[in-house]
């Protein structure tokens, strides 16, 4: 005899297929439980939580994104090489193998290893405020990791544990474990920025923000381990001048010659024609030599700069909405530009007529001097 479910119309069939969803639910949700078991990393059980009267406390709300699931089968292929790039330093950091985890810095890496800190700049200023390679008895543990990546960068969050050693004398850490949250920057199989994050109210760490870069960057005494790594790569110095140069172009781009002028030193250098070669000298010439020619999509595509605190000269590639390429020389001194030249490297279609009579020259002509 057959038997119905109650109010169906359908027969065995369906209740098979009833079982069988209720089934592969069960074991999907099985199967999440312990992938997220997983991802929590190592750590001692303890009792199950309880709410009142002994019954499971309700959960917590969430918005749909707070999980802590991500399966390495579908990392992209960038986050895999990231993460691969996190292991090797916490396992060489481990080993304490001080050169194979500076491996994966790279040269222009900026770092802050606490929040009170402002940006570091390159490997031997990471190297002087991580420790833990250098010392016998510190360690770090890898517990949970979570990679966001795709072709153009990646950022990798991680918790470790900074296990320090025996208890000693006063101050520092010895004999405290203490949890640090993570994110670092992947580019090309190199960590490019490192922001450390203390997550456990101790001693000194900053666990506020009206401490936040309340204290110098780290590495102002770089220990003798750490000396044969690059000791900076974009220097402030350099990123400064990046700013100025960026600034240049943003300005010119807009059409508005006095907004650049706040970025040109008065007594700059320039060269307006690159066919003569002569050089002029003034934030004033300099202004009525290009007001002519402003305006119009003049795109920033490369930067590169080389320098430190006195000098720095940066190069430049960038192209107009022809197509036409032009490589520029600027330097750049205490955030203002000194000196700057232009070089047409490709050609396409005809070269900009410059128009004295324009607005943007009128706006120069009758700027008060300055």
């Amino acid at each position: 005899m057959m038997t119905r479910l109650s109010g169906g119309q359908g027969d065995n069939s369906k209740a098979t297929l009833a079982f069988k969803r209720f089934c592969a639910s069960l074991g999907l949700a099985l199967s999440l439980g312990a992938i997220s078991a997983l991802a929590q990393g190592p750590g001692a059980g303890g009792p199950p939580a309880q709410g009142p009267g002994g019954a499971a406390p309700p959960a917590p709300p969430t918005q749909g994104f707070e999980s802590n699931v991500q399966i390495p089968a579908n990392y992209t292929p960038q986050e895999a090489a990231a993460v691969a790039v996190v292991e090797a330093w916490v396992n060489s950091t481990a080993a304490h193998d001080l050169d194979a985890a500076m491996a994966v810095l790279d040269d222009n890496i900026i770092s802050r290893p606490d929040p009170a800190r402002q940006m570091a700049y390159g490997p031997a200023a990471q190297c002087a405020s991580y420790p833990f390679t250098r010392m016998a008895n510190s360690f770090v543990r890898l517990e949970e990791l979570y990679a966001v990546g795709g072709p153009l960068d990646t950022l990798v969050l991680f918790k470790r544990a900074d296990i320090n050693g025996p208890a000693g004398g006063r101050g520092g850490f010895g004999g405290f474990t203490v949890d640090v949250a993570v994110l670092v920057r992947v580019r090309n199989a190199r960590i490019t920025e490192w922001l450390d994050a203390p997550i456990n109210r101790i001693g000194g760490l900053v666990n506020s923000t009206e401490g936040a870069l309340m204290q110098p960057p780290a590495g102002a005494n770089v220990p003798d381990a750490c000396r044969r790594y690059p000791v900076a790569g974009q220097t402030p110095a350099r990123a400064q001048a990046a700013q100025a140069v960026r600034a240049w172009f943003a300005a010119r781009q807009a059409g508005d010659p006095l907004l650049l002028g706040a970025f040109v030193d008065q007594s700059v250098v320039f060269r307006a024609d690159d066919r003569t070669g002569k050089l002029v000298k003034g934030r004033a010439a300099l202004l009525r030599a290009v007001c002519g020619t402003f305006g119009g999509q003049q795109r920033l595509t490369e930067l590169y700069p080389i320098g430190s605190d006195f000098d720095t000269l940066v190069l430049t590639e960038s192209v107009n909405s022809q197509g036409t390429r032009t490589a520029s020389l600027f330097r750049v001194q205490k955030n203002l530009i000194t000196e700057w030249m232009d070089v047409v490297v490709e050609a396409a279609g005809p070269a900009a007529t410059a128009n004295p009579n324009s607005a943007a020259c009128q706006a120069v002509n009758t700027a008060p001097a300055r």
